[in-house]
């Protein structure tokens, strides 16, 4: 990784110590019980803001779960745009009530597709 300096698994350890944004932005807590699959199925269901904003507001460890999901190139990208997100605790919070919403629908067996 040229553009960070750090390998992979440095990159998506250097997240594991992340705090929440607010009380108000953990969310997405419950999704670290998920399998690889799982998390996979949600991210190519999701656009790069929502998710973005969504592990904004998050724990490391919900954090370090997804990134762990993602391709190389998108993996540097992704932590370029969390480190640079300028949103506040409302645009969070509305991306992991998203999130949630996919996943709720593909655990029920339903369309991922957001609206």
């Amino acid at each position: 990784f040229v553009r960070t300096g750090l390998s992979r698994e440095e990159l998506i350890e250097s997240c594991r110590a992340k705090p929440l944004f607010s009380d108000r932005t953990s969310l997405l807590e419950e999704l670290t019980s998920l399998g690889d699959f799982e998390i996979q199925v949600i991210l190519r269901n999701l656009d790069n803001a929502t998710l973005t904003a969504a592990l904004c507001g998050a724990s490391g460890g919900v954090v370090t779960k997804f990134l762990a999901n993602l391709a190389d190139r998108i993996l540097v990208f992704l932590c370029e745009d969390i480190e640079n997100f300028k949103g506040g605790e409302k645009e969070i919070i509305a991306a992991q009530e998203r999130v949630l919403e996919l996943f709720h629908r593909i655990e029920c067996g339903g369309s991922a597709e957001i609206e």
